[in-house]
């Protein structure tokens, strides 16, 4: 990352900083609860200084992810909530302004020079958690967050739709991924991404009604199987884009090498205008590629449309 641009203009983190390792270990009962929140914090600090290091005239925005708690997809419970969060709040504002708002559940405002970024805790909306009202105050919060016309990027970790993982389950319950869509079909005018994360694949989600679709992305860690991947992304106030570059495993001396762009597929067009206009052989070739498999997938399809009913 830094031979491409040692000093990018932001940096998003994507959730799961943590390894899904540590977590299994208290479930186990190889440590105790208190080793757990350790692991759990120093992980973060880890990270973050890593970031911070390599890239310090960068700003950088993370999202909370599943595995970032002290428990898989849990939200801290009361008691941990305020000095969870506190924590968090400290080690991450020193490289971007946060919203108050990170206090009520680890979603927040920020801003860069051009754009105004949206970061949600999906792990509210989860079908892992009850359905609770902390999910719908987030969704409320995201709907006033959105009433401006400033250029917008949100940023979430799950995305809602279904699952690559448990074969097309549920992510998000439903009546919060429906009133998500409506927020995003309300405020689409002035969304220019919608960048997400927990697959550790990359390829798409659409956005029924609306010209967007959530970009979804290759993680860091190869522990499902793929290539590790990340993506720069160019922008003017005309135009956007991204190139992926991956790290094949297979390879005896593996280097990091560009993969593909999304211009090259679809030039200027947004998902929703290049699925109109586009031949299904591209779209193939792009879930594909962005997947990280040379052979386009039915489910692959199915989840990036939404269509696992067919």
């Amino acid at each position: 990352m830094q031979s491409l641009n040692p000093s990018p203009e932001f940096i998003v983190v994507l959730g799961d900083s943590l390894s899904h390792y540590t977590l299994s270990l208290s479930k186990e009962g190889e440590v105790d609860p208190v080793q757990n929140k350790f692991l759990v914090r120093q992980s973060h600090i880890e990270v973050t200084d890593l970031l911070s290091i390599h890239f310090p005239n960068t700003q950088i925005v993370q999202v909370l992810g599943n595995n970032d708690g002290y428990a898989n997809y849990k939200k801290p419970t009361e008691r941990e909530a305020a000095q969870f969060y506190d924590f968090l709040f400290e080690l991450w504002r020193p490289f971007t302004p946060i919203s108050s708002s990170f206090y009520d559940g680890g979603y927040y405002t920020t801003h860069t020079k051009d754009f105004f970024l949206v970061v949600l805790n999906t792990n509210f909306f989860s079908v892992r958690n009850e359905e609770s009202k902390d999910g719908r105050e987030q969704l409320n919060w995201l709907d006033e967050q959105l009433e401006h016309d400033q250029q917008t990027i949100v940023l979430l970790h799950i995305p809602p739709g279904f699952e690559m993982f448990n074969w097309g389950e549920q992510t998000w319950h439903s009546s919060f991924a429906e009133s998500f869509i409506r927020i995003i079909q309300k405020h689409q005018d002035h969304i220019r991404l919608i960048l997400g994360g927990h697959y550790h694949n990359g390829g798409f989600q659409l956005i029924p009604g609306t010209s967007l679709g959530v970009l979804l992305h290759n993680s860091l860690s190869g522990i499902f199987f793929n290539n590790p991947g990340f993506r720069k992304y160019t922008y003017t106030p005309d135009s956007l884009d991204f190139s992926e570059y991956s790290l094949d495993l297979l390879d005896s001396s593996p280097n990091w090498k560009y993969s593909y762009a999304y211009s090259e597929f679809f030039g200027t067009l947004s998902l929703e205008e290049a699925l109109e206009v586009e031949q299904e052989e591209v779209f193939d070739q792009f879930i594909a590629k962005s997947f990280g498999f040379s052979e386009p997938n039915e489910l692959m399809w199915k989840v990036a449309t939404n269509d696992t009913q067919n």
